[in-house]
């Protein structure tokens, strides 16, 4: 059985499916933890951020758009934290 796609995560979580936003955050927490500890250079502080990216990120849903990859749009909003 294959793992649904990002985009079919998104669908569910736009729908309030917390699980379905839960397997994105297991799918890129480590990506994105490392991507943020190499700008902040601390391990408390990438953590932190981390986790406030996923939360921007679950209030965003909305307004993603589905010709937006998600892997970019979450980047993008650890980027501009």
């Amino acid at each position: 059985m294959t793992q649904p796609t990002d985009r079919e995560y998104v669908r569910l979580s736009q729908g309030g499916d917390r699980k379905a936003f839960g397997q994105l955050v297991r799918r890129y927490q480590d990506r994105l933890y490392r991507f943020i500890l190499r700008m902040v250079d601390s391990h408390d502080e990438a953590l932190e951020l981390t986790q406030d990216t996923f939360v921007k990120a679950w209030q965003a849903l909305p307004d993603w758009r589905p010709d937006a990859k998600f892997r970019t749009w979450l980047f993008r909003i650890a980027a501009s934290a």
